[in-house]
């Protein structure tokens, strides 16, 4: 158990996804051409939780949307980067900018 610990104390960041991973995956547009997502309130639990224990969190996603902005907003989470084709260049541009290294081996 105090491996367990141990490697969690190296964790500095947690960077997600949105759709399919704080979402259910699923995309619902209406009439007016706005775009709805299920969160769920469980998830938003956890973050608040991971949060309190001093592990900042960010958001990496290829689309843009109104509802994650203000998802995000709701949990306090400030590190939000929309619109992100290239995932990969984010990541390192926000290692980077936190002055995180991420290669290092667990």
């Amino acid at each position: 158990m105090q491996e367990i610990f141990s490697k969690a104390s190296l964790i500095k960041l947690l960077i997600c996804d949105v759709d399919g991973v704080m979402t259910d995956g699923g995309l619902f547009f209406g009439d007016n051409g706005l775009e709805y997502k299920a969160f769920h309130s469980r998830d938003g639990l956890g973050i608040m939780m991971l949060q309190r224990s001093g592990i900042p969190l960010a958001v990496i996603t290829a689309r843009t949307s109104d509802v994650v902005s203000h998802r995000m907003k709701n949990l306090n989470i400030d590190l939000v980067f929309q619109g992100q084709r290239n995932k990969v260049q984010a990541f390192e541009h926000l290692c980077q900018n936190l002055q995180l290294d991420y290669t290092h081996d667990l």
